[in-house]
């Protein structure tokens, strides 16, 4: 008998449990608006390089990939974007291809990637 109460209590738990999860009163189904971070000085400053130079190849329609004028794949290729421009100019993988960058350039866009952050 106290087994079947105690299979009849979990089975009436989990019946509630599932019942109240998928019975959530819904808002209508309008999704939460993103954060949005405020950028900072340095991204700024990157960013202006990173359009000037990288944005005609890495434009979402241009023949690299990444859509380089979107903050969020920015930050998502933080580490590749300071791999790549710090290659010896000419070297495979070295961006931007067929350009160069000052070590100014350079300085600011690493000054950015070593944050990690839109906000810095």
């Amino acid at each position: 008998m106290q087994k079947r109460t105690l299979f009849t209590s979990t089975a009436l738990v989990v019946m509630v449990c599932t019942l109240t999860i998928a019975c959530k009163k819904s808002d209508g189904g309008t999704p939460t608006p993103p954060v949005t971070e405020t950028p900072g000085p340095k991204f700024l400053a990157a960013k202006g390089i990173i359009a000037d130079k990288c944005v005609s190849c890495h434009s979402g329609s241009g023949t690299g990939p990444g859509n380089f004028a979107d903050n969020a794949t920015l930050k998502a290729k933080i580490a590749l974007i300071q791999t790549r421009i710090s290659l010896t100019a000419g070297a495979p993988g070295f961006m931007p291809q067929g350009g160069t960058l000052t070590d100014p350039e350079k300085i600011a866009i690493l000054a950015w990637t070593a944050t990690g952050k839109i906000t810095e």
